[in-house]
């Protein structure tokens, strides 16, 4: 609920951009990025830096090349990125913030329960696979997104829209196994009567 208090907290009236990290939220990721490598040379580019750049992209929706000129260029963010994501960094990231999250809420950390949906949405044909969802009318990519019962991203999986909810569940819930054990129901709507599911 917003409250004045919570209000003044999530400000972003003094940051270069509103994407940027605010003091409060790079303490609670910098211990979460893995260090730099000890070899070779030392970075150029402070990680706060790389990361307000990747937030920036993310959240703008703008190509890399767009980045402007104050963030360090867009070839080293984008490697830094890609790092990060081929290694898993920000599956490890949204694991360890789900987890504060629930026990701020005086939850358990890891949900017994979760519900389970897709979105079909619109792409071009760059970028990878993509197919026709005939029941929205949408040719593009479907996300399949595992939530907890408060709506905290568990687990995201992308395909192209033409796959079933009932044959993009399974990897999903298979791939919640490792992070979130202790998941004993999930919910679902009827797209996703199955018998694999």
């Amino acid at each position: 609920m917003w409250t004045p208090t919570t209000r003044a907290q999530h400000r972003r009236d003094g940051l270069r951009f509103a994407s940027d990290t605010t003091d409060a939220e790079w303490a609670v990721l910098r211990p979460l990025l893995p260090p730099p490598s000890p070899r070779g040379r030392t970075p150029e580019w402070p990680l706060r830096d790389i990361i307000d750049a990747v937030f920036y992209v993310l959240r703008g929706g703008i190509p890399w090349r767009m980045l402007p000129p104050c963030f360090p260029p867009h070839q080293t963010v984008y490697g830094w990125f890609a790092r990060w994501r081929d290694r898993g960094v920000f599956e490890v990231i949204n694991h360890h913030l789900v987890m504060a999250d629930r026990e701020r809420a005086g939850r358990e950390a890891s949900p017994s329960a979760a519900v389970i949906d897709s979105q079909s949405v619109k792409t071009t044909e760059a970028g990878g696979p993509r197919g026709y969802d005939a029941g929205k009318k949408i040719n593009g990519r479907k996300r399949h997104l595992l939530v907890d019962t408060d709506g905290r991203p568990l687990v995201g999986q992308v395909t192209p829209a033409s796959v079933q909810d009932r044959d993009g569940a399974p990897p999903v819930l298979k791939a919640s196994r490792a992070s979130f054990p202790f998941i004993e129901r999930v919910f679902a709507d009827a797209a996703y009567a199955a018998e694999r599911v």
